[in-house]
């Protein structure tokens, strides 16, 4: 890899990280204070929120946003940028129905904050930073994430003092991200001034279905893959412990997230500048490389930290999360290791086998935490099972996906 591309990749990710650490600071901080008003339940529920949210905000855009990152001309990337936003009302229309039957039928009333929160993380965590990445102005890229950190965990203390509920918890989660995206008003209402000149063509659908039906489960599948716990422990009716599992996220995937939030676009837009080199394969060896080291230092660090935090700052309330912190930092080297990957995976038009490998990733991740659980009755024995499952996986992954180009170039024996 040459020296200018990497001297770019880190300036860029230097400067938009740092814009959004404040933010993303402020929220860690926050939410280490306010689990001490809260029962781990309530923030189990909060859990079970978010992840529906990171499912459904991932799609509600129809993944406009990875395609607009790979096109090659800015008439492209204007339209897709736009199709984004259409696609996104679209999507909130329809969840404004469904939230609405759901409580009709019985469901809490809080549902109704979901088609918000959705709409709302789409806009901030993927559509926002390709719009701006694509226009050269990656550096403010960070603005709108960092104050729907800040905002959240403003809004977060305030429902600790007033109201320390799992409804208040999730209000927050919707409230955050819309002041974030309100704070980008000039970019949106542009974003929706592409969408109002984008028709919905055979010509533009067509990559977007190929998208949706390869890259959108592909990416619904990683995410699906750390979320299995919550959704088991629910079915369990173990909802302290769900609580317990998204508080080791909280700790050890809030710093992840800043930087892979900025990492995604920043890399994918060097993936093109390679491919157009013919320099891919060895510019994603080198930094699949990269990624395991730092996976391996980040999440032990980390997680020393989360365990000192735990002890120190919650208190005997929260001390039976630290086995889940545990298996959170085991599966964080996994998911680290990875990132370069699934961010070039439409650029190098390997969605397909990324797919595949996922959806049997997910299956065996399943598998893992339903045996051990059979086995041992344990919870805490079938979450480690699963994490340890998943870093094996991901480490697959890496190998399967890196392998063809190590191949191509001549490296294998």
């Amino acid at each position: 890899m040459d020296t200018a591309l990497k001297s770019s990749l880190w300036t860029d990710l230097a400067i938009v990280i740092t814009g959004r650490a404040f933010g993303q600071g402020i929220l860690f901080l926050s939410t280490l204070y306010c689990a001490a008003f809260f029962d781990p339940s309530a923030f189990g529920l909060l859990g079970l929120f978010t992840a529906i949210v990171a499912i459904l905000a991932q799609l509600s855009a129809g993944r406009c946003d990875v395609i607009a990152l790979a096109c090659k001309t800015k008439h492209g990337t204007k339209r897709f940028i736009g199709l984004s936003y259409k696609l996104n009302l679209i999507v909130f229309s329809l969840l404004i129905v469904f939230s609405g039957l759901a409580v009709a039928m019985g469901a809490a009333l809080i549902w109704l904050a979901l088609p918000f929160a959705v709409i709302a993380n789409s806009v901030i965590q993927y559509i926002l930073p390709a719009q701006m990445t694509s226009i050269g102005q990656r550096q403010h890229a960070s603005r709108p994430i960092g104050l729907s950190a800040a905002s959240t965990a403003l809004f977060q203390v305030l429902a600790a003092w007033v109201s320390p509920t799992a409804n208040a918890l999730i209000l927050t989660r919707m409230a955050g991200p819309t002041i974030g995206g309100v704070s980008a008003w000039q970019e949106c209402l542009q974003g929706f001034r592409y969408a109002m000149k984008t028709k919905l063509t055979a010509r533009i659908v067509k990559p977007v279905w190929r998208e949706l039906t390869l890259g959108g489960p592909s990416a619904i599948m990683t995410i699906l893959g750390f979320q299995v716990p919550v959704y088991f422990l629910t079915a369990l009716d173990e909802m302290d412990q769900v609580g317990y599992y998204w508080l080791g996220f909280n700790l050890l995937l809030t710093p992840y997230l800043v930087v892979a939030a900025s990492f995604r676009p920043i890399f994918a837009r060097l993936v093109v500048e390679k491919i157009k080199l013919d320099g891919a394969d060895d510019f994603l060896r080198w930094a699949t490389v990269w990624a395991v080291l730092v996976g391996f230092a980040s999440a032990f660090g980390l997680a020393l930290g989360a365990h000192y935090i735990i002890e120190i700052a919650l208190g005997s309330a929260w001390a039976a999360s630290q086995p889940f912190v545990t298996s959170v930092a085991i599966m964080m080297v996994g998911l680290i290791a990875t990132t370069p990957l699934n961010a070039a995976a439409t650029a190098l038009r390997q969605r397909r086998a990324a797919l595949i490998i996922n959806a049997a990733q997910l299956v065996m991740r399943a598998i893992a935490i339903a045996a051990a659980y059979a086995l041992t009755q344990d919870t805490v024995i079938a979450i480690q099972a699963f994490a340890i499952t998943s870093l094996t996986l991901s480490f697959l992954y890496c190998a399967v996906m890196v392998w063809p180009a190590y191949r191509a170039s001549g490296a294998a024996p």
